[in-house]
């Protein structure tokens, strides 16, 4: 599904929204008309959708050079995230010293739906290295 419509934005948007955001206006939290945007370089490289990816990106991986990474670094997912913990698993267990904090009332934006517990953790986070 290619989405080059106001229509199927919209469309997309309802049927994604649990994904996204539990219980948020999903509206209200995208400022940016999806069709407004030139999405010639996101088409080209993902494909149609993030859920179809057919693009340059589609066999890109950085999984091999996770090791590389010396930051400190903290992974954050929600518990009805896309990003189950399966898929999160090869970051936590490559990345040296990875810390991962799972939102247990969180889909895709913790940021969003659990907002004050996620500004605690990540603000707790980089006072350990500040």
């Amino acid at each position: 599904m290619t989405v080059s419509s106001r229509e199927a934005a919209e469309r997309v948007l309802v049927e994604i929204v649990d994904i996204l955001a539990r219980d948020v206006d999903i509206g209200a939290a995208i400022e940016v008309d999806p069709v407004d945007v030139d999405n010639t370089v996101y088409r080209n490289m993902n494909g149609p959708t993030e859920f179809h990816v057919i693009g340059s990106m589609k066999d890109r991986t950085i999984e091999d050079r996770l090791d590389r990474i010396e930051a400190p670094t903290l992974l954050i997912s929600g518990k009805y995230d896309e990003a189950t913990p399966l898929v999160v698993r090869p970051y936590l267990e490559r990345v040296p010293g990875c810390e991962w904090v799972l939102f247990e009332n969180s889909s895709h934006m913790p940021h969003v739906e659990e907002k004050q517990l996620c500004l605690a953790t990540v603000s707790g986070f980089l006072s350990r290295y500040d």
